[in-house]
């Protein structure tokens, strides 16, 4: 018969026949073997869930403490290039824009009166003998002190020594920190503007030393912030720290 049904000739039933399923050899594990199949409905009992196999990017995503800091390339300290007393402050408060070239400060010094006088010495000797190197260092002294190529030239002219020297903004950008006042003394090498340009800022973020291969150059960041709160701001990854916090265990 082709079908299942009791035989004609002995009256048993007809149960198809199929194929033996080779045991494995001594030893060897089957390839079925582990292998736990379950109908739709144990499925169901079993809470469990099945999904189609295909190949996909797997991503991680870490969420981390991060704060705003100025580009280091684009901050600039101005500070005193000589001993001497700050006369006047064009620019008097933090918060303040300046552009290049703009009028900083006014500053007296005895040592600026000296080197101006050193170059107009170098200046009417090069008319008697060859010493274009003394002039040369005179006016390298002036332009290191803060001195503009216009300004020697205007001295090297009218040959008339400045007792104050006007100092020019070499950046354009935010005053971030004010240190002097009119009237005071300041050394060599002290700080009277820190200025920062704020048109690109940096986001600093503290990843946990056990995250740290997760995250490479070229990564997408989401950044948010809580003065804008309804917004979502997205970067990369430009530069990781070679560094590690032995404090926190970050990396910046």
């Amino acid at each position: 018969m082709d079908g299942p049904g009791a035989c004609p000739i002995c009256g048993m039933d007809l149960i198809k026949k199929t194929e033996d399923v080779k045991e494995p050899a001594a030893g060897k594990e089957s390839d079925m073997e582990k292998m736990v199949s379950l109908t739709s409905n144990k499925q169901v009992l079993a809470n469990v869930s099945t999904v189609k196999v295909s190949r996909e990017q797997l991503n991680k995503q870490i969420s981390v403490y991060s704060y705003l800091d100025f580009a280091e390339q684009s901050r600039k300290v101005i500070s005193a290039r000589f001993n001497g007393r700050i006369e006047k402050l064009y620019v008097d408060r933090t918060g303040q824009y300046v552009k290049i070239g703009q009028p900083l400060f006014d500053i007296y010094s005895p040592d600026l009166v000296q080197a101006q006088n050193d170059f107009l010495i170098a200046l009417k000797g090069i008319q008697q003998i060859d010493n274009s190197s003394l002039v040369a260092a005179a006016k390298n002294k002036l332009e290191l002190f803060g001195m503009t190529s216009a300004q020697v030239k205007e001295l090297g002219n009218h040959h008339k020594i400045k007792n104050i020297l006007t100092y020019y903004s070499p950046i354009g950008g935010t005053v971030i920190e004010k240190r002097v006042q009119e009237g005071m003394y300041v050394n060599e090498g002290t700080t009277i503007y820190d200025i920062a340009e704020l048109s690109t800022l940096w986001n600093i973020s503290e990843i946990s030393e056990k995250d740290l291969a997760t995250v490479k150059p070229g990564a997408t960041v989401k950044l948010s912030l809580k003065a804008y709160p309804q917004e979502e701001f997205t970067g990369k990854v430009t530069f990781i720290y070679p560094v590690v916090n032995s404090q926190t265990r970050t990396v910046r």
